[in-house]
Parts: C-alpha cells; sequence; structure tokens
C-alpha cells in the first residue's frame, strides 16, 4: 500500500487499511456512503475522504461513570 498522500487507493488498499476483506469494502461501495471516485469501471479512493469517513462513523466514548449504555450479556 503506497502511504504517499497523492495517490488514490484501490480496493486492496483500503481493505488492508481498515483491516477488512475486500469483499466488505465491495459492500460497502453499494451499500453505504463511502467516499469513492470512478474512473470508468475502477473505484478508486481518496486517502483523507477515507480517513475523514471512519472518524466520523466513530462510537462515542465509553464513560465509566456511566454505565447505562452498557449491555450485559446474560
Amino acid at each position: 500500500m503506497d502511504t504517499n498522500n497523492n495517490k488514490l487507493w484501490i480496493i486492496d488498499d483500503v481493505a488492508a487499511y481498515c483491516r477488512v476483506k475486500p469483499s466488505v469494502v465491495k459492500y460497502w461501495l453499494y451499500n453505504t456512503d463511502i467516499p469513492y471516485i470512478k474512473l470508468g469501471k475502477f473505484f478508486r479512493f481518496d486517502q483523507a475522504d477515507i480517513k475523514l469517513w471512519i472518524k466520523e462513523r466513530k462510537s462515542g466514548k465509553c464513560n465509566s461513570d456511566n454505565n447505562d449504555d452498557l449491555r450485559t450479556i446474560t
């Protein structure tokens, strides 16, 4: 994976960065709002866009003082 910010990522690069299978990235392409660039039949991804997309999906902090949101599996 090229870490130069001027390069576009391919599906395999996004998968490696996110530590998922390429099939998961393909699922995201068709079922979520993952940012992409389509060049002909090829999908490309701007690294900064992907990093921002991931950051926007961060879940809230787990506050140890307020455990109301934590569920216990029994």
